[in-house]
């Protein structure tokens, strides 16, 4: 009688243990993780769903399943994660007092959403309407947002400035610049942009809440663009085309001094480094494409061993020699860059971390080979302050994801 009672016990003992470490696995809601589980339409990449697995920095090298650490260090989220599967117009990563956000904005609705890093939630902030929304630039923190859309007579483009809701579902408020204002560029709370007439363009500065506007710039020329990278210098050159030769300047914020920084460019795009020291530009070459530095003050010109646009790269907000760029993997024969811009061409991206002053690069992720997810065209990309975070948009279908990154090299 013993001796069954003694084997009651164990099978018992067994059997309590095949279910706590087995089916009570298996059983594992999401929301003991924190995480909702309601259903939403939005894709995460492949980590819609967390999985339970051991603790530890994520490797970023040839499996298709990267993860990032989630919430409580236990649950993971991808390294490359959609943050939506519809078009976006463009968004902005960000870093908070308590956590690194991004904000974006659907395209056929003119909502402006808020994800947060590392939690798989999403958070629509305005319930305004605004459809077709084209494109959009930033403040710095994501608190303002300019909106470039068509009128109903769809040739007048129409640029709001808006104040973005600190609560769900809030209204849209904000300011409209003059129609037709060309090539508006971003720099923490402040906007610069083009106005055209028939006796030239003019460069204005202006803060997003539409006060303080202050012409810079004047010339008989009309066909500019901007970039503004830096507190004190923009960037101006003339359209890019593979015909005709342009030329880089840079341009004083403030005073308004222009100094010329390259010539006879085709196709290029000037985009300074944070302390305006570097202008990273394109460097067409026959049917195919390259990518330069120049120095500001010297005018040396180092060719890098990347072939993209300028345009797919974005400079590090904690170096001022470090820039990441969307990479072809292949670089098909094409009259570059206008091909690219016209939409006859599109590329497969690897995405690449590059150190300027040693020429040195190293891919960060491919997103087939890496991720296990389809060829993508990126563009936009934006870095968080800390340099751990990029946010970007797959031209291929206008879909927006995050990388998260970690140190490579």
């Amino acid at each position: 009688m013993k001796k069954l009672l003694t084997g009651i016990i164990i099978v018992v003992v067994l059997f309590v243990g095949i279910w706590f470490f087995f089916l009570r696995a298996k059983s594992t809601p999401a929301d003991q993780a924190g995480i909702s589980t309601s259903t939403n339409p939005f894709l995460f990449g492949q980590g819609g769903k967390p999985v339970t697995t051991t603790p530890g920095k994520p490797s970023t090298s040839t499996t298709a399943n990267n993860q990032n650490p989630q919430g409580d260090g236990k649950n993971y989220l991808p390294l490359l994660r959609q943050i939506w599967n519809k078009p976006v117009a463009g968004g902005i990563v960000f870093d908070d007092k308590t956590s690194t956000k991004m904000h974006f904005i659907d395209r056929s609705t003119g909502n402006v959403y808020e994800a947060t890093k590392n939690l798989p939630n999403i958070v629509r902030l305005s319930n305004t309407t605004i459809p077709r929304i084209y494109e959009t630039m930033w403040s710095q923190d994501g608190s303002r947002v300019l909106m470039r859309y068509l009128r109903d007579d769809n040739e007048t483009i129409r640029t709001f400035a808006a104040l973005v809701p600190t609560t769900t579902d809030g209204t849209i408020d904000g300011f409209f610049f003059p129609d037709d204002i060309q090539s508006p560029a971003v720099f923490k709370d402040k906007v610069a942009y083009l106005t055209q007439s028939v006796d030239g363009s003019t460069v204005i500065t202006a803060n997003l809440d539409g006060t303080k506007k202050t012409a810079i710039f004047s010339s008989p020329a009309n066909e500019w663009m901007i970039s503004w990278t830096n507190p004190n210098l923009l960037s101006l050159w003339s359209a890019p085309g593979a015909t005709a030769p342009g030329v880089i300047y840079t341009l004083d914020a403030t005073k308004g001094v222009y100094s010329r920084v390259a010539s006879s460019v085709y196709g290029g795009e000037g985009k300074l480094n944070k302390d305006g020291s570097l202008m990273l530009v394109t460097a067409p070459s026959g049917s195919t494409i390259g990518t330069a530095v120049i120095n500001v003050k010297t005018g040396n010109k180092t060719i890098l061993n990347i072939a993209t646009l300028a345009d797919k790269c974005a400079w590090s907000p904690i170096s001022t020699s470090t820039v990441y760029c969307a990479v072809p993997n292949t670089v098909p024969k094409a009259t570059y860059p206008d091909d690219w811009y016209q939409g006859k061409i599109s590329f497969s991206d690897s995405m690449w971390r590059v150190e300027v002053n040693t020429n040195s690069s190293q891919e960060i992720f491919n997103p087939v080979t890496t991720e296990g997810q389809s060829d993508m065209d990126i563009v936009d990309i934006s870095i968080n302050n800390k340099a751990d975070t990029l946010l970007f948009k797959n031209k291929k279908d206008q879909t927006l994801w995050s990388y998260d990154i970690y140190d490579l090299f």
